[in-house]
């Protein structure tokens, strides 16, 4: 039922104006455009981007699945979206290309080459979105499709700073077993080194979570679930030397 919608979509969109549709695809195979001629009369943008869509809905028509599903999920509710889906095909991409994972701050400058377009403002899109979003204008919709694990999308710049340090005090509970280092303790590796000692000492302090009650609600779970004992009220040179004795004792429950 949902393919004979699509394709009676695509017929509507392809006859538009009586205009010959001609597709254009990118190295990949992917449609990146469309272009058409007339019968003497000029045609209106829309027609274009009519022609582009339905080269994109025809099931006959060779396409990349995850486009499909994408557009189909913006544009066949949402008819003004076109332009907003190259903004997400453009941020998922450059993600792809660069190798990123998990939520990641995009640059205000990055440009990138998406479609036909050659320098897609990327960096400004996800600003407007962030935009959009704080004036409550943003459709549940394409929030949905931004928290996605592939999209990344960081809403706060400072999120992004909070997961670094989290991974960071995650390490060194792991290997310690404790999350009591010395204010000076530091934790990783070459440039990758994390002064993690004043990062907790920093958390512990009121407000340390951030003014957000909700987010410093959050972040604190997040910092128990590691370890129970983050903000212990005792002195933190007896935690640290009681975890060492934990790790002594024998299966038997023995210190050596």
């Amino acid at each position: 039922m949902m393919s004979g919608l699509v394709e009676q979509l695509a017929s509507r969109a392809r006859t538009h104006g009586q205009r010959k549709v001609h597709v254009r695809r990118g190295e990949d195979g992917r449609i990146v455009g469309a272009g058409g001629e007339s019968d003497g009369e000029d045609q209106e943008q829309d027609g274009t981007d009519a022609a582009a869509e339905a080269a994109l809905l025809l099931f006959s028509t060779p396409r990349d699945a995850a486009t499909i599903a994408a557009f189909l999920r913006t544009r066949v509710y949402r008819p003004e979206s076109l332009a907003w889906l190259e903004g997400y095909e453009a941020l998922l991409r450059w993600r792809r290309e660069n190798e990123i994972t998990g939520l990641y701050a995009v640059p205000y400058g990055t440009e990138v080459e998406v479609g036909v377009t050659k320098d897609f403002p990327l960096g400004r899109w996800v600003h407007q979105q962030r935009k959009t979003l704080r004036a409550g204008e943003l459709d549940p919709h394409r929030k949905e499709l931004l928290d996605a694990p592939e999209a990344g999308m960081v809403w706060e710049p400072g999120e992004e700073a909070w997961e670094a340090k989290f991974a960071a005090l995650r390490s060194y509970r792991r290997a310690t077993g404790h999350l009591a280092p010395r204010q000076d303790a530091v934790w990783g590796e070459g440039e990758a080194m994390v002064p993690v000692g004043q990062h907790i000492a920093s958390l512990r302090r009121k407000g340390g979570l951030g003014k957000n009650p909700e987010r410093a609600k959050q972040r604190a779970a997040q910092l128990t679930a590691i370890d129970p004992d983050w903000n212990c009220p005792w002195p933190l040179d007896w935690q640290r030397h009681y975890r060492v004795l934990a790790d002594l004792v024998d299966a038997d429950g023995v210190l050596p």
